[in-house]
């Protein structure tokens, strides 16, 4: 069963949630973004878990890093292409983590999520 529709559907309902917050900065209006994700307790089962990240708003923000766990640990990926996603493979108890370094212009917002466990969560900023 494909469950692509499923999860694009969920982090479209977590973006435009997440949308409806701003704030100002002294840079230019500017929000300099260090956000982290990570589910409570772990893995429930060994499983797949997706990774995604992405940008609304206004356009030009761009996520400078943006690390999660793996099989092998934390992987880091530095300026990544918007929207981006990726699938891990976890054992159960492993840790589900994303974090994203970024600046956010004025009217857009950096969205970091995970669907794992049946479930899509993340966070944004600002």
């Amino acid at each position: 069963m494909n469950r692509t529709p499923l999860k694009i559907s969920m982090l479209a309902i977590l973006i435009a949630f997440a949308f409806s917050c701003s704030k100002s900065s002294k840079n230019n209006n500017q929000i300099n973004c260090d956000i982290t994700y990570s589910e409570d307790g772990g893995l429930q089962a060994d499983g797949q878990v997706q990774y995604l990240a992405g940008v609304t708003g206004n356009g030009g923000t761009k996520i400078g890093t943006l690390s999660y766990q793996d099989s092998a640990g934390i992987t880091t990926v530095q300026n990544p292409s918007l929207p981006w996603s990726v699938y891990v493979n976890l054992k159960q108890g492993s840790a589900v983590t994303i974090k994203a370094l970024g600046v956010a212009n004025p009217g857009d917002t950096i969205h970091i999520a995970a669907f794992a466990d049946g479930e899509l969560a993340g966070t944004s900023c600002p």
